[in-house]
């Protein structure tokens, strides 16, 4: 038996599906200020007796994220790109707080251009000067070859921030992808680890 449960911004709804049929469904309001109360309160509606031992898989999903996107209520990010030569991200519209690191890897995962530890210094503290607690590190090539954009994220590194990097949500070539996957990412993190 699987029990799914989909957390959205006004209901949280819940089903039982055995042998891909639904045995019972609900609908609970959700909870913003306690997700997990919601997600109790819809399960347990639908758990009952016996029922609990026959789950072999739960299910989460949710719209919140999606929501807080599209009602632009995320966090602020800040973007460390690592582009190299060709397309310049600063056609990608990236605002105010994209940085452009030199240091790069060619299309086959070799360094051509090092990081420079002083310049990362330098944008860890103007990051730090504008209170953003979110920053996305991406290097053109790093789905080839991580270790620049590694080295960034230990440079940038503080109890206080997350750090999102783009090899480790997409091994995809497609560089403009990469940069806006790892903003989202990084802009969203505060609301995903309240769901979870």
């Amino acid at each position: 038996m699987i029990l799914g449960i989909d957390v959205g911004g006004t209901h949280t709804d819940a089903v039982l599906v055995q042998d891909l049929q639904v045995i019972s469904k609900t609908k609970v309001l959700t909870n913003q200020a306690n997700i997990m109360a919601s997600l109790l309160e819809a399960a347990e509606k639908l758990i009952q007796g016996d029922n609990i031992n026959n789950i072999n898989r739960i299910v989460l999903s949710t719209t919140i994220s999606t929501n807080a996107i599209v009602q632009s209520k995320t966090s602020r990010v800040a973007m460390v790109l690592l582009s190299g030569p060709g397309l310049s991200p600063a056609t990608l519209n990236l605002g105010k707080d994209a940085y452009f690191a030199r240091g790069y890897v060619n299309h086959r995962g070799i360094p051509v251009k090092n990081i420079n530890s002083r310049e990362i210094a330098d944008i860890s503290s103007e990051i730090a000067q504008n209170q953003i607690h979110h920053i996305g590190v991406v290097g053109k090539f790093s789905s080839r070859n991580p270790q620049q954009e590694l080295d960034v994220a230990e440079l940038l590194e503080n109890d206080s921030r997350n750090i999102s990097l783009g090899h480790t949500l997409s091994g995809q070539l497609n560089f403009p992808r990469r940069i806006s996957t790892t903003y989202l990412n990084a802009a969203i993190h505060d609301i995903y680890q309240g769901f979870v």
